[in-house]
C-alpha cells in the first residue's frame, strides 16, 4: 500500500486529488491518516520508505509484508489496522 509521510499535495499528480479538493480526481477517493506506531507494532507489516528529492526529504513509502506471506494474509493485515484510519479530506 503506498503511502506519504506527510501530506504534500504538490507531491501528487491532480488525477489523484479529489474534485472538492481542486484536483480533477474522483470525490471519492479519500486520504488517510495513519500513526506510523499501529504499523511498528503489527508483527506482519512494515513501512518502507523510498528516498524522496535532492534535498533528501522522503517523498513516498509503502506499507509492506513484513516477510513473505500470502496475498490475503496481507490484505486482512492491513484490514486490521482499518480502525486506527483517518480520512483527513471529507
Amino acid at each position: 500500500m503506498s503511502v506519504l509521510p506527510v501530506i504534500d499535495v504538490a507531491l501528487l499528480p491532480n488525477s489523484r486529488i479529489p474534485k472538492r479538493n481542486g484536483g480533477t480526481g474522483s470525490n471519492v477517493d479519500c486520504w488517510f491518516f495513519l500513526e506510523r506506531r499501529v504499523v511498528e507494532v503489527a508483527t506482519d507489516l512494515r513501512l518502507h520508505f523510498d528516498i524522496g528529492d535532492a534535498a533528501l526529504r522522503i517523498s513516498h513509502g509503502a506499507i509492506e509484508p513484513a516477510k513473505p506471506m500470502k496475498p490475503w494474509i496481507f490484505r486482512n493485515s492491513l484490514l486490521a489496522t482499518s480502525p486506527d484510519w483517518v480520512c483527513l479530506n471529507h
